[in-house]
């Protein structure tokens, strides 16, 4: 990707920065020229693939027209903000800062093309043309940045960010407006990233993970489930282990503009839960350093206890330890759940049910402790008189106990021989248990749970569900997704059900 070009320009441009300036502890190469000279090879690169019209994005990037080139004008603009200043001492430098300033030029017209109203990103190109304006004077970017700054907020009453792409993740926004405060001085970006930010404490896992299959995109089609839903799900089951490192940036950048304890701990958090940072993120923590100076001292953490709902976004974060569960409102997927090693991927409820494939918490309160489901039937004139005053045909009731959930499944329409099942979705890997069996089941594998209480071990970690049910032995329903990289547990029923299990954890041998 070119993408990944401009982020090693800008790398080998802080670590000329860094040596220069010999600032502390930071990293220091003897040999400048040799990694100016390869800077430059990189900026000639980039030069070369560009476009006539300034952009250099690669056809993966084709439903997001200047998304590479903008996230490279960002990066670069840093570059140029610093360096300037050193171009008279160091020739190759100067000679260096003339190619990315080209480059720049030329990409801010490309970028001054694309309409505010089609956007989904504006906030980052937005943020791009003013970083380019402060270094190029005669740049005229003002009606198109007005534009872009008059266009309608991208969050909700609770500040999340509406995510038209499933990919694009709150550090990109918040990085943006806070460019853009730093620059335009308009104290709502500011405010909106603090609200954001605050937002997001409350979707961490254990492991420093954050919880990413929820949110405004979600449409139904007319079988009543959220495709959008199912995209996330899927797309997020190879990138579950993904530490949003690049929020890390921000809330060192928002601690910085207001100081906030608990911003600088979630920074460290964030930092310290992997080894591989990514050169991007290395890039973006060099310019907020460079920019701010030494952090503040990181003296709380992110919160590890409690249980929070979220009515606008139909969100429950429930936290207490290891323990870190999401429930869901209009997903087809009701929960997701981590402890320590040991998750819970998905659990859904398929049924063949007044026109409707799964149980879809149309309306999702919580009270307490106690969180309620229920879920709408698709066609009220066909079964008007069945009902017995509302408009829901089964719900699904969710009580946070001391080490887990209580749970009860019912039909409320009295019909009878639906097939209905409840399926967990465990990830590869876990150890299966019953009273009688004990064995490791493969990704794609589907067990029936019958009776009593059972668990997937995951190391020391384990969660435990049960008691289990079998009415029928259909595994894979009509309509229902497949779960190759998951093993499916089954509950199955027959209309009408009202059926109570529980979800535990624990650590132990």
């Amino acid at each position: 990707m070119h993408l990944d070009t401009a982020s090693l320009i800008a790398g080998f441009a802080y670590l000329y920065l860094t040596t220069v300036k010999a600032y502390g502890h930071a990293p220091s190469v003897e040999d400048t020229t040799t990694l100016l000279n390869r800077a430059i090879l990189a900026a000639d690169y980039l030069l070369r693939i560009q476009h006539a019209n300034g952009l250099i994005d690669s056809p993966n990037y084709g439903h997001l027209p200047g998304i590479e080139t903008t996230f490279a004008v960002q990066q670069l603009c840093t570059i140029l903000e610093f360096g300037r200043p050193l171009a008279k001492d160091n020739e190759v430098w100067r000679d260096f800062l003339k190619r990315l300033g080209q480059f720049v030029y030329r990409a801010v017209k490309g970028l001054l093309t694309i309409h505010a109203d089609t956007c989904p990103y504006k906030w980052v190109i937005a943020s791009a043309l003013v970083q380019a304006k402060s270094v190029f004077s005669d740049l005229n970017i003002e009606d198109v940045l007005k534009s872009y700054l008059d266009a309608k907020d991208d969050a909700t009453h609770e500040e999340s960010f509406i995510r038209y792409y499933t990919d694009f993740q709150d550090d990109v926004y918040n990085r943006s407006l806070l460019i853009l405060n730093d620059y335009l001085g308009i104290p709502k970006f500011q405010e909106a990233v603090e609200s954001n930010l605050n937002f997001n404490l409350y979707l961490f896992h254990a492991n420093g993970t954050i919880e990413t299959d929820w949110g405004n995109y979600k449409k139904e089609n007319n079988h009543g489930h959220s495709n959008a839903c199912i995209d996330a799900i899927e797309n997020k089951r190879d990138n579950q282990n993904n530490v949003p490192l690049g929020l890390a940036v921000s809330y060192l950048h928002s601690a910085y503009l207001n100081p906030n304890p608990s911003f600088v701990g979630a920074a460290h958090a964030l930092w310290n839960s992997r080894k591989s940072h990514g050169l991007s993120n290395l890039n973006w923590l060099c310019y907020i350093l460079l920019r701010y100076g030494e952090p503040l001292s990181a003296s709380e953490s992110i919160p590890y206890n409690y249980a929070k709902y979220f009515p606008n976004n139909g969100l429950w974060r429930v936290r207490h330890g290891l323990l870190s569960a999401s429930f869901f409102r209009g997903n087809v997927n009701l929960l997701k759940l981590q402890y320590g090693h040991a998750k819970l991927n998905n659990l859904h409820v398929k049924q063949y049910y007044f026109g409707r494939e799964y149980f879809v918490g149309d309306i999702f309160t919580v009270e307490g402790d106690t969180a309620t489901f229920r879920s709408k039937h698709l066609r009220s004139e066909d079964i008007k008189h069945l009902l017995s005053g509302d408009d829901y045909t089964s719900e699904l009731i969710v009580q946070k106990v001391m080490g887990g959930f209580e749970l009860r499944f019912r039909t409320l329409v009295h019909i009878e021989q639906v097939t209905i099942q409840i399926a967990f979705d465990f990830p590869e890997g876990g150890i299966w248990e019953t009273e009688n069996m004990c064995l490791q089941p493969q990704a794609g594998q589907v067990l029936f749970l019958k009776q009593g209480l059972a668990t997937m071990r995951y190391k020391n970690d384990v969660i435990q569900i049960g008691p289990g049910a079998m009415a029928h032995h259909i595994y894979h329903m009509e309509g229902v997704d497949s779960s190759p990289h998951n093993v499916r547990v089954l509950f199955t029923f027959v209309t009408p059900v009202d059926h109570r299990f529980s979800i535990r954890v624990y650590r132990g041998l």
